[in-house]
């Protein structure tokens, strides 16, 4: 058991360096292309429009840039939720009302200072360091959104740079796929293959 885990931690550190090396040779352009397409895959997704309380990530570096999706989500009157990461790997979903609010967290990461806590979360929209067709989702390794994600038991998507999708990501007992992973050109769903968007 220890050596499974061992393997699959080496195999997760390669996946790792190999979406590094993806995303540092996209363009700003390239990124910018990519983030505005998943933002308007998001905005027009059914889980998102029928959504009246979100959880949401606050982008970082090259993430795919969720600003558009919050500022939107604030307009149409959604409750929207952001991460507030306390001692690891426990997170918890704070309420937003305004970008203004967002401050610089643990790792220098924006998040509310305080405020209420969220009791239900319709749709929860994930980061990842990259992602695989079938819903697998590699993370940084803090296990923050696996733990979240495996409490609140909602509908995820995952926003993944196309170019970073990876059919060799491992996966552990701790791992929790996603519903959904949106590169912007498609929606990919682990269940029922790829829809277009």
């Amino acid at each position: 058991m220890e050596e499974r885990g061992q393997e699959a931690g080496a195999a997760k550190r390669e996946a790792r360096a190999r979406a590094a090396e993806r995303l540092a040779a996209m363009t700003p352009e390239q990124l910018r292309a990519s983030s505005d397409a998943i933002a308007r895959s998001v905005l027009s997704s059914p889980q998102y429009r029928t959504a009246e309380t979100v959880f949401l990530y606050v982008s970082v570096g090259r993430e795919p840039d969720t600003r558009r999706i919050l500022r939107q989500a604030l307009e149409d009157g959604k409750k929207v939720y952001v991460p507030k990461c306390d001692a690891p790997p426990e997170m918890r979903a704070l309420r937003l009302k305004s970008p203004g609010e967002l401050i610089p967290g643990r790792m220098g990461i924006p998040e509310p200072p305080e405020g209420e806590e969220a009791e239900r979360i319709d749709l929860a929209v994930v980061p990842c360091v990259s992602a695989s067709q079938d819903g697998r989702r590699l993370g940084h390794g803090g296990g923050y959104y696996d733990r979240f994600l495996g409490k609140c038991g909602t509908y995820s998507m995952c926003l993944c740079h196309r170019a970073l999708l990876d059919g060799g990501i491992p996966v552990t007992p701790l791992d929790i796929p996603v519903d959904e992973v949106v590169t912007g050109e498609n929606a990919l769903f682990p269940e029922g293959g790829v829809s277009g968007s």
